[in-house]
C-alpha cells in the first residue's frame, strides 16, 4: 500500500447567511473610501518617497534597518535590487525582505490578500486535503508541535480538477486544525447555536471516508457565531487517544475508536472564560501529559495533565491577560521544557513539575503568535518596539535557549519591522518568515537552524 502524508490543509468556501448584504455594500463603500482617502494617502506617500530620494542619510538608514532584521548592516542594501524587483511600485516601502538564496523569490517576495476575503473565510466548513504519494508524516498536535517541518513534494498548484485527493463537510463548525496520526486524520467541532455539542470524528487519511464520530455534550453553553472562536483549539493524539479542549470549558479524551476515556470540567478552576472572541489556544503534549495554557481575564493558570487519567500533575498560576497563544514543548541542553509567549513575556517552565527555568519580558501583542522552535533557536512573534515596555526584548526576536545567563536567555536577533501581531512566525531552510497584519510577508535570515 502506498504510504501517503498531509502537507496542506485547504479551506473551502460555504456561503454565510450575511455574505450576500457584504457584497452588495463592498462596491460603494470602495468607491466611497477612493473618493475620500486615495488623493490624501497618494500625496503622503509621494512625499515620502521623494523626501527619500533626497535624503543624505538613506543608505545609513538602509543599514540601520539591516540590523534590525537580524542581517549585516548593509543587508538590506545588498538585498533591496532583488526584493525591488519584484514588488508593485506602491508597495516599495511595505514589500517583503527575501533572501537571493531563493530559487522563486518572485513567488514569496510578497504574499498580499483580500481582506473581504480573509473575512469571508470565518464561514469555512468543509476541509480538504492535499496529499502526497512518497512519504509517511504524523502531524500529532497544533503547527506540528511548533517545530520546523518540511516535506521535499509539497504540491504548489491545486484546483477542484486536480491535486486534491479527498474532501469532505465537516458535521457542525471547526476552526481547529486536523491531526494526523499513522493512518487516520481527526477533526473537532461543535454543534449548535451556543455550542451544544462536542465532536471528535476520524477519518481514513487515504480516502476521507468517516471511520467513527464521538459527540459529548457540552458541560457550558458558549455562543457559536462569527465572532466568536468555534472549535479552535486543535486537539493533540498519541498512541493511546485524541485528547480534545473546547471553549465550553471541556477537556476530553477518547481512544483510537472513539470510546471515551475520561472527561472534565476546566471552567472549574477558571469560572466563565472572559476573552474576547473565544478561547484558542491549543493543546501541547509529551510522552505522559497534555499541556493547557488558559489566560483571560479571570484565573488563569498553565497546568500538565496526565494522558491517562486527566489528573493534573501540577499548575502554575499565570497573570490574567487576554491570550489566545498556545505553549510548545522543546527539549533544550537535555532538559524538556514547556514554552509559553502571552502577556508581554515568554517564560521556559521545567515540564516535569512547572519550576521557572528562564523568562524574559518587554514584548507587546504576543499574546496571539505562538513561539516558533528551530534547534535551539526560538522565533517569538509581537508588535513593533513603540508598544512594548522595559525589557529585553521589545519587538520579534530569536531567542538562543542554549545561553542562559541570570534567568535569561541570549536574544540573538531582533526584527523591528518584521512584526507578526497575529500569525505564528515559520522556519524552514535557515530563514524566518513574519506575517504582519497588513498581509505583508518578511523573509529574514536565521542564524542557524
Amino acid at each position: 500500500m502506498t504510504n501517503i502524508a498531509p502537507v496542506a490543509i485547504v479551506p473551502k468556501l460555504l456561503p454565510c447567511p450575511w455574505s450576500d448584504h457584504l457584497t452588495r455594500l463592498r462596491r460603494p463603500l470602495r468607491f466611497l473610501a477612493a473618493v475620500m482617502f486615495r488623493p490624501i494617502s497618494s500625496a503622503f506617500f509621494a512625499a515620502q518617497r521623494l523626501a527619500r530620494r533626497l535624503s543624505p542619510e538613506r543608505e545609513s538608514r538602509l543599514a540601520r534597518l539591516g540590523s534590525g532584521f537580524g542581517l549585516p548592516g548593509d543587508g538590506v542594501a545588498k538585498l533591496r535590487p532583488l526584493a525591488a524587483q519584484h514588488r508593485s511600485p506602491n508597495q516599495l516601502s511595505r514589500g517583503a525582505i527575501c533572501p537571493p538564496s531563493f530559487n522563486d523569490a518572485k513567488r514569496i517576495s510578497m504574499i498580499r490578500t483580500n481582506p473581504f476575503f480573509a473575512m469571508v473565510t470565518l464561514c469555512v466548513l468543509p476541509f480538504t486535503l492535499v496529499l502526497t504519494s512518497d512519504s509517511h508524516a504524523e502531524w500529532t498536535s497544533f503547527r506540528g508541535g511548533g517545530s520546523s517541518h518540511g516535506t521535499a513534494s509539497l504540491p504548489t498548484n491545486w484546483s477542484e480538477d486536480s491535486g486534491i485527493a479527498w474532501q469532505r463537510e465537516l458535521d457542525g463548525y471547526g476552526q481547529s486544525a486536523p491531526i494526523v496520526h499513522e493512518d487516520a486524520v481527526y477533526t473537532t467541532s461543535v454543534k449548535g447555536s451556543m455550542s451544544e455539542s462536542c465532536l471528535v470524528q476520524c477519518h481514513d487519511l487515504a480516502t476521507g471516508v468517516l471511520r467513527w464520530s464521538f459527540t459529548k455534550e457540552s458541560t457550558h453553553r458558549h455562543p457559536s457565531n462569527y465572532m466568536n472562536a468555534r472549535a479552535a483549539p486543535t486537539p493533540v493524539v498519541d498512541d493511546e487517544g485524541v485528547y480534545a479542549f473546547f471553549e465550553t470549558g471541556d477537556l476530553f479524551a477518547v481512544d483510537l475508536q472513539g470510546k471515551l476515556l475520561w472527561a472534565r470540567d476546566v471552567s472549574k478552576s477558571t469560572g466563565k472564560f472572559d476573552n474576547s472572541h473565544g478561547v484558542g489556544a491549543s493543546l501541547a503534549q509529551n510522552a505522559t501529559h497534555l499541556f493547557l495554557n488558559l489566560e483571560h481575564g479571570g484565573p488563569s493558570f498553565l497546568t500538565a495533565i496526565e494522558k491517562r487519567t486527566g489528573k493534573s500533575s501540577w499548575t502554575v498560576e499565570r497573570e490574567s491577560s487576554k491570550s489566545w497563544s498556545s505553549p510548545i514543548v522543546a527539549e533544550v541542553n537535555g532538559v524538556e521544557q514547556l514554552i509559553v509567549s502571552s502577556g508581554g513575556s515568554v517564560t521556559g517552565y521545567d515540564a516535569s513539575n512547572g519550576d521557572v527555568l528562564w523568562s524574559l519580558d518587554g514584548l507587546e501583542g504576543n499574546s496571539v503568535p505562538s513561539p516558533t522552535l528551530a534547534g535551539d533557536l526560538l522565533l517569538i512573534g509581537a508588535r513593533l518596539p513603540e508598544f512594548a515596555g522595559d525589557g529585553d526584548a521589545q519587538s520579534n526576536c530569536c531567542l538562543d535557549l542554549s545561553q542562559i545567563e541570570n534567568g535569561k536567555p541570549h536574544v540573538a536577533w531582533r526584527a523591528d519591522k518584521a512584526i507578526c501581531e497575529y500569525a505564528s512566525p515559520v522556519v524552514a531552510n535557515g530563514h524566518a518568515y513574519f506575517m504582519n497584519k497588513a498581509n505583508v510577508l518578511h523573509c529574514l535570515f536565521v542564524i542557524g537552524d
